[in-house]
C-alpha cells in the first residue's frame, strides 16, 4: 500500500503532518528500515492533544524528560523542544515502537538523569536550577563524545531528542529551512551566514 497522500489543493492549504512526512520519506528515500517500523514510528508521531496523560513514562520520568529535552533545545527566535512536543513524542515512541529492551533503558536512565541531580545538590534534575541541568548535560555529553568516551544513555537520548524535534512542525519549518516541493537537485547554491540548514528527509539519527 502506497504512502498517504499529501495534502492537495482541494484539502485546503499545504501542512506539514509528522507522519506524513515520516511516510514519505522511507518512500522517496528506500530506508533500510522496514514499512513496518515506519509506521510505527508514524503512529507514535500522530498529534496528541496537550492535556492528555502519558502512554508509557510514569509522571516522575516524564517530568525529568520534559526538563532536559528543554536545557537540550531551548525556545529562543525558533521555538523549543516543549513547543514541539518531543517529550510527548519520546513517550509514545517509547509506548508503541521501543523495543523491551530500549524501554527498560531509557527508564533507567533518566532515573539516572535524577540520581545525578540529587548528587549535585536537587531533588531531582527537574527541580535543579537551570544552571545546574545545563551543567548537568554538558558534563554527560563531554564524556560520552570525549575520545574514547563512556557512552551510554545520553547518547541515545540526544540522537532521538533532535530526531524528535526536527520532524516536527515547528523544528522542520521555523528551526530549518523546509521546501515541499524541493524541484531540480542543485549542488551548490548561495549561503549567508546564520542560514539555517534545509530539512532533509532522511533524518534518522541511526534510531
Amino acid at each position: 500500500m502506497p504512502p498517504e497522500s499529501p495534502t492537495t489543493d482541494a484539502e485546503g492549504p499545504a501542512s506539514l503532518s509528522r507522519r506524513r512526512m515520516l511516510l514519505h520519506s522511507a518512500a522517496w528515500l528506500g530506508t533500510a528500515m522496514t514499512v513496518a517500523q515506519w509506521e510505527s514510528i508514524a503512529r507514535a508521531a500522530a498529534p496528541e492533544p496537550p492535556e492528555a496523560g502519558t502512554l508509557f513514562l510514569d509522571r516522575r520520568r516524564f517530568t525529568t524528560l520534559g526538563a532536559a529535552v528543554d536545557v537540550l533545545l531551548p525556545a529562543g527566535e525558533t521555538p523549543g523542544a516543549l513547543d514541539a512536543g518531543v517529550d510527548r513524542l519520546i513517550d509514545r515512541l517509547l509506548a508503541e515502537w521501543a523495543a523491551p529492551e530500549r524501554r527498560e533503558r531509557w527508564q533507567a536512565g533518566l532515573d539516572g538523569f535524577d540520581r545525578l541531580a540529587q548528587a549535585d545538590g536537587a531533588h531531582g534534575f527537574a527541580e535543579g536550577t537551570r544552571r545546574q541541568q545545563s551543567d548537568l548535560l554538558q558534563r554527560l555529553d563531554d564524556a560520552a563524545y570525549a575520545d574514547g568516551g563512556s557512552g551510554g544513555f545520553y547518547p541515545e537520548f540526544k540522537k532521538v531528542a533532535l530526531f524528535a524535534y526536527f520532524t516536527s512542525e515547528a523544528g522542520a519549518t521555523q528551526s530549518l529551512r523546509y521546501e515541499r516541493l524541493p524541484g531540480e537537485y542543485r549542488p551548490c547554491l548561495p549561503y549567508t551566514a546564520g542560514d539555517g540548514a534545509w530539512f532533509w528527509n532522511g533524518y534518522a539519527y541511526e534510531l
